[in-house]
């Protein structure tokens, strides 16, 4: 994670109440990033670039989003960065977020993570929402370029291809153990995901024929159980080091999504060595194609013959190992030099941080990507 986040009330105490937080004027360059708490946003920034803190905990609603707080705080920022959390925002609400934006005169970059919403049912209003800000937007990004050129195609816009950066932490990734076993997260209510009714005659069967132990994280409300090979885990929020512990044990994580365009649960397994097996949506297999196979459909999740070849497969494969730090790191800073490109290309009379490569890199590895 990149450290050029500036968090100007951390010795505060954190309440469930949303409090404003206040920036000096800098001559560094500012980001105001929506959000800027989330790992994927905190990773694309190098230092030299000062990206500004949440102005409310939890950030979602992220106040930015109101044309008020923009004209109230526009001498604290010089460059808008939206990532997501738009999604309950009216239609008429964004054209006016984004006529705010030009009357303060700022530049916005849209980085594009989901055209199918993980937290809608129908994605149309989100399509709308796409629709005015690819219009709208100085710079285009998004992680695949199958994405990229569903967007060309659906609303004449380019957009650069800037993979996803790595989720694992260099000094706590680890490879899974050497026990085969099958994790499945349904902690999280959103419409993205299967509910476990509907693919539980396949996994049951299947953990069973295959001798394969399956780990199920549930939400809290849920009760502790085991069925057959199957064990049921009631498990609250947890934090990133734990919930990489977790994924790192098993050999397979299986996502069963309904709908979607990347995952960074995808890509966290990719760093600690675990393979996925999830269904065929979206640009997954092109976000990390070596690392996972896929189902072709979610009603193959629920056959018992596709989702036990599927799993064979799986396990007669050669065990990955995690990415290693130098790897991560590597690609972590490809990735911020793509993300300060598009400064440089917005902004050519505003000098842009050039952060040195370490000693063991190169400059075509920057052309890796």
């Amino acid at each position: 994670m990149t450290d050029a986040v500036i968090d100007l009330t951390a010795d505060q105490p954190t309440g469930d109440t949303q409090r404003e937080r206040a920036w000096p004027v800098t001559d560094r360059l500012r980001i105001l990033s929506i959000p800027a708490s989330h790992p994927y946003p905190s990773a694309v920034w190098p230092d030299g670039v000062t990206v500004l803190a949440d102005p409310t905990s939890p950030w979602w609603p992220h106040p930015a989003l109101e044309p008020a707080w923009l004209e109230r705080h526009r001498t604290t920022f010089d460059v808008i960065h939206l990532h997501f959390g738009y999604e309950h925002r009216t239609a008429r609400q964004m054209t006016d977020w984004i006529s705010s934006i030009r009357s303060i005169s700022k530049m916005l970059i849209l980085t594009v993570h989901d055209i199918d919403h993980p937290q809608l049912l129908d994605s149309r209003p989100h399509f709308e929402h796409l629709r005015r800000l690819l219009d709208a937007a100085d710079a285009v990004i998004t992680l695949t370029q199958g994405a990229a050129n569903e967007i060309q195609c659906r609303w004449g816009r380019t957009a650069s291809v800037i993979e996803h950066p790595p989720l694992g932490c260099p000094t706590t990734a680890r490879p899974p153990q050497a026990q085969p076993g099958l994790l499945v997260d349904l902690r999280s209510p959103r419409p993205s995901l299967l509910h476990y009714d509907e693919i539980a005659s396949g996994l049951e069967a299947v953990s069973e024929l295959h001798g394969v132990d399956v780990t199920v994280l549930r939400g809290l409300g849920s009760r502790r159980r085991r069925l057959g090979r199957i064990q049921f885990e009631p498990t609250g929020p947890l934090s990133h080091a734990r919930f990489e512990t977790i994924i790192a044990s098993h050999a397979i994580v299986l996502l069963p999504y309904r709908h979607g365009t990347h995952s960074g649960r995808v890509e966290l397994c990719r760093n600690l060595g675990t393979r996925v097996l999830a269904t065929d949506v979206g640009y997954l297999a092109e976000q990390s194609g070596d690392v996972f196979t896929l189902a072709a459909s979610e009603s193959e999740l629920a056959s018992i013959s596709s989702l036990g070849e599927a799993l064979d497969r799986h396990l007669t494969m050669p065990a990955l190992s995690a990415e290693p730090p130098d790897e991560l790191e590597r690609r972590r800073r490809n990735i911020q030099h793509q993300h300060v490109e598009q400064l440089g290309r917005l902004l050519p009379d505003r000098p842009v941080p050039a952060r040195p490569l370490p000693d063991h890199l190169d400059a075509a590895c920057l052309d890796a990507v």
